[in-house]
This record gives structure tokens, C-alpha cells and sequence, in this order.
């Protein structure tokens, strides 16, 4: 599983973002991101890459990754239609609702 999240700190946000120097200082670490790259069976291979800026690396074996996918039974005995149902809302939504309050 690749795991690809954001580092930010205060000084990312925009200065014109309403209230922004009330609410973040600059050096402020608002998300540390903790980016990792974690093996099929759960084993962290690189990262977490936390409160810095920068790429991971890792040497994968894909017949791992084949392997791990056979074993995840999705339709079988993990399958509980007696507690879990899927519903697909099929009209469109909107992305955002802004307001004044």
C-alpha cells in the first residue's frame, strides 16, 4: 500500500485565507503527513515520512502483491449481507456548499 499524505505548516496557508494568522502560526505544524509505503502482509517498508517535505523509495516484489490479492476473499466468508449492505446514490451531489455563517 502506498500511503501518500500531506505535510503542512502554518506558513502553507495562504496569508489572504480569512483569520489565517489568528488561527496557524507560521512554523506551526498543522498535518505531519506521515507518508509510508507498507507490504502486503503489513510491514512498513519506507517511511513514515513525517514533518519534512520529500520522496520514499522501496524496492517492491510484485509477486507478493499477487499473492496477498488472492488470499482477500471479498465475496466469501468475510461477506455478512445479514449486517452489511451497499447503496449507490446515483444522482449528482454537490462538491461544496458555501455560505455566509
Amino acid at each position: 500500500m502506498i500511503s501518500c499524505c500531506t505535510c503542512m505548516r502554518g506558513s502553507d496557508i495562504p496569508a489572504d485565507f480569512p483569520g489565517c494568522k489568528q488561527i496557524f502560526t507560521d512554523d506551526e505544524q498543522i498535518n505531519s503527513g506521515k507518508s509510508s509505503i507498507i507490504a502486503p502482509g503489513g510491514t512498513n517498508i519506507a517511511g513514515p515520512l513525517a514533518s519534512e517535505v520529500g520522496i520514499l523509495y522501496a524496492e517492491i516484489d510484485l509477486s507478493e502483491v499477487r499473492s496477498s490479492r488472492r488470499s482477500l476473499d471479498v465475496g466469501g466468508h468475510y461477506n455478512r449481507p445479514d449486517i452489511f449492505s451497499l447503496e449507490v446514490n446515483r444522482q449528482q451531489q454537490r462538491a461544496a456548499i458555501l455560505g455566509d455563517n
